[in-house]
Parts: structure tokens; sequence; C-alpha cells
């Protein structure tokens, strides 16, 4: 009957949603080594970066319409190998921004090649904050607020990672969190072998 399949369906749901929550805690503790007496910091690192790639991963890259930058547009249709972004905005925590800004710095010097996704009204300010962190030969590409809005990361006003593959869809999301740095550490590890590196082998401390 319909009331019969209508509780099936219901446990099924039930079932599938506990599957995934384990599923999700087993693969962040593998992928990003994070151990088994975390703090309420590193719970709350890996719980929120659980529900933004349940909310985001895979989405499509927006097309050049929206984003309004033939250079990027240029970018991602010759884009041969899965790609690291940082996506940073004019409206985020600025002392986050520098932050992550001075661990690009530090990839781009061990060999992870990382493009930088910007967001500010004069693009120009966006080229001075890179020059003052030691990125002024980091690639990045300015576009507008609203051309990533329907990403729900993009809602949460913070910097963060994502890998950008050839054929336009984004994975592997990750908002840092600056006072746990060894987590970021972690999750550049652990992406770092697909991504584009110039042809640079990546060092030891990213390995």
């Amino acid at each position: 009957s319909k009331d019969v399949m209508k509780k099936v369906s219901v446990a099924n749901i039930i079932i599938s949603i506990i599957i995934v929550i384990i599923a999700g805690v087993l693969f962040y503790n593998n992928r990003y080594n994070i151990s088994n007496d975390m703090d309420n910091t590193e719970m709350y690192v890996m719980l929120r970066n659980m529900e933004v790639n349940a909310n985001t991963q895979w989405q499509e890259f927006p097309d050049n319409k929206k984003l309004q930058n033939d250079s990027l547009s240029l970018f991602i249709r010759n884009l041969k190998t899965p790609t690291l972004m940082l996506r940073i905005k004019e409206t985020s925590c600025q002392s986050c921004i520098f932050n992550e800004l001075d661990r690009v710095r530090d990839l781009i010097e061990n060999g992870v090649n990382c493009i930088i996704l910007t967001t500010y009204n004069n693009p120009s300010i966006a080229r001075k904050i890179l020059c003052t962190t030691g990125c002024k030969d980091v690639t990045f590409f300015n576009i507008s607020y609203d051309c990533m809005y329907e990403w729900y990361v993009e809602q949460l006003e913070v910097p963060y990672y994502f890998v950008l593959h050839p054929n336009k869809k984004a994975s592997d999301f990750f908002l840092p969190e600056k006072s746990k740095p060894d987590i970021t550490d972690s999750y550049i590890k652990s992406i770092a072998r697909i991504c584009s590196v110039n042809g640079v082998s990546i060092n030891n401390k990213y390995k």
C-alpha cells in the first residue's frame, strides 16, 4: 500500500543519512589525519567542511556569461590538470585573507600551484594586497560578487580552497581555520598529488 511505501521510503532516507554521516566522519578522519582526541575547534572545522562538501561538491563552475572575465574563461578552457584555487572576497575577514595569502606564498615556494579567485570592487586593491603579502607573481582573476552565489559555500563569506578540474567541476572544498594550521597542512597534502604544480617537484612539507 501507499502507507507502507511511504514508511519504507522514510526508513531508507534515515538509513542513508546515518550511513553518509558515518562515512563522512571516517573519510575526514582518514583524509586529514585528525586525531581521536580532537578539541572543539578541530571538531568544528571537520563538521563545517563536511557540511560544505555535502552541499557544494562537484558543482559546475560558472560559464563566461556569468564570470564576465575573458582571461579566466580562457584559463578554464585550457585547463589540463586539476588545480588548487583559493577564493577570497573584499567582504571576508581581512586577517583570514592575509593568513591564507601567506600560506599561498609558502605553497608556491614548495612547488604547489595555487590560483587565486578574488572579488573586489576595485581589482587594483586585490593586486596591492597580493604584492604586500609576497604573492605578486601568483595568478589571480577578479569576478563579480554574484556570479558564484548559487554555491552554498559562497554564502559563508569566508576564504576557502577548492580543486577545479578540466571538466569545469569543483571538488574538495576546504574552509581553513587560522588557529589550526595543521589541519590546513593535512588538506594541502591530501590534494597536492592531484593538482598542477607547473612541473615543479613538491617539497617534503606537502608530500
